[in-house]
């Protein structure tokens, strides 16, 4: 047996040869490969964004008109293996005249371009006559509200709900969309020569909610305050007077913003936030109308918030969820600030009413001329 050289069997020289066959190896691999299997060039933007960003998701713009005349739409964003390329280059047979054709294709994207317009357009007007009717829900529980606090004596109760806001959904859509050749690198065979598609956009509608997360989350806060004043006054650690003043901030600290109504009103009308609302209650001592003086300082501090020198002062309870106040205060000055703070709500939701009903009337009219002049899809035909 012939012997190896003693040079050839150091450590460095046996590494050395070991990585220069690998390195051959892999070439011959990669040779092999291109000649076998040539690779095919895939555009990037058409594949689907890490994470699915909208945006840079390219997909297919899926239209289909009802018998008058309405389109619905949905869109599929293209998958991992799919591309486009120019329709033109999917034909199977050639034309006198490609412009017209390419013209053809133009005219075919803006036509359902317009029917997605269309589409969103009434997506935004169904959430806008959503919006007017859950808003005018509110403002007719809070007028009859105000006539109940309008006819009590002595005493007055009602829950603080979340009194809704204006939000934005998003809806996804291709609003641009080309006329485009699909092909499927994974099978040869599925290839579409005209379908719209497009990058998907998210577009935001206004919205009126009946409830946020804010503001039920603004409302736990406010409980939990209620709570630290309750323990706070429970350990003498606060005066009757100025717990009274805080319970009084809290409420304040919501006014014009929340509905107020009793749990009669909520069971019927506003389901949606039940469960999600703080009890406030007051009710006035008035055996023999005889007044409690509340002390030269407070009455002139009193005076300055807004109390008028006309108003009676009686020990009256105020109750904030498991808070609960027992002073000499000014029940007709609580009653009036309650019902002010109601107004105030009603006229915000006046405003968002508004805004709501002048965006459908737009909405309704912009559908309208898309409808009445077909989407503008009267296309022009190539010459064969």
């Amino acid at each position: 047996m012939q012997k190896i050289p003693k040079n050839l069997k150091s450590a460095p020289f046996i590494f050395l040869l070991i990585i220069a066959l690998i390195l051959l190896a892999g070439v011959i691999i990669v040779i092999g490969g291109l000649f076998r299997n040539p690779p095919t060039t895939l555009q990037p933007s058409n594949f689907l964004a890490a994470g699915g960003a909208v945006g840079s998701t390219q997909a297919v713009a899926n239209i289909q008109l009802s018998a008058e005349n309405y389109p619905s739409a949905s869109f599929n964003a293209l998958s991992s293996t799919q591309y486009t390329s120019s329709s033109l280059s999917c034909r199977d047979k050639a034309y006198k005249d490609n412009s017209a054709y390419e013209t053809r294709l133009t005219k075919k994207g803006s036509c359902i371009a317009n029917q997605v317009r269309a589409w969103l357009l009434g997506q935004k007007a169904g959430a806008a006559q959503t919006s007017i009717t859950l808003i005018q829900t509110n403002i007719d529980s809070s007028r009859e509200m105000i006539d109940k606090l309008n006819n009590s004596r002595n005493s007055f109760a009602f829950m603080i709900y979340p009194g809704g806001e204006n939000t934005a959904p998003v809806y996804d859509a291709v609003l641009s969309p080309k006329i485009l050749c699909l092909k499927d690198s994974a099978d040869s065979s599925a290839v579409i020569p005209e379908i719209p598609i497009g990058p998907l956009t998210a577009n935001p509608v206004n919205t009126f909610a009946a409830t946020t997360n804010s503001q039920e989350r603004e409302l736990l806060e406010v409980k939990k305050k209620a709570q630290e004043l309750a323990d706070a006054r429970a350990k003498k650690e606060k005066s009757m007077f100025q717990t009274g003043q805080d319970a009084k901030s809290l409420i304040d600290s919501l006014a014009g913003r929340f509905l107020a109504i009793d749990l009669a009103m909520a069971w019927w009308n506003h389901k949606t936030v039940l469960g999600r609302g703080i009890a406030v209650a007051v009710s006035a001592n008035k055996t023999g109308f005889r007044e409690c003086n509340p002390g030269f300082f407070v009455k002139h501090l009193a005076f300055t918030s807004g109390v008028k020198p006309s108003d009676k002062w009686f020990t009256t309870e105020v109750g904030v969820d498991n808070l609960l106040v027992t002073d000499c205060m000014p029940y007709e000055y609580l009653l009036r600030d309650a019902i002010s703070g109601i107004n105030k709500y009603i006229g915000k939701l006046e405003t968002l009413k508004s805004g709501h009903v002048t965006a459908l009337d737009s909405f309704n009219k912009q559908i309208k001329a898309l409808r009445d002049n077909n989407y503008y899809c009267d296309a022009p035909v190539e010459e064969k």
